[in-house]
């Protein structure tokens, strides 16, 4: 399998909606691992969501970090 991006996403605190937080980062390690920045506006729950171009549809979320204030 070839993970070929990661999408970071912000839900806040009491939503249940998730949002794309930047834009996707290229993930070019076979392992899968990335590096980025974003900056979160308030408290709530971060995740990342990889996705494959090579085995459409594919994505695999991670799990759910909780960022307070």
């Amino acid at each position: 399998m070839l993970l070929t991006g990661v999408q970071l996403q912000f839900r806040p605190q009491g939503s249940t909606a998730w949002t794309n937080t930047g834009p996707p980062i290229g993930v070019t390690d076979p392992l899968g691992f990335f590096s980025g920045q974003v900056s979160i506006p308030f408290a709530g729950v971060v995740r990342a969501v990889w996705t494959s171009t090579t085995e459409y549809p594919f994505a695999l979320s991670s799990r759910e970090a909780v960022v307070s204030f």
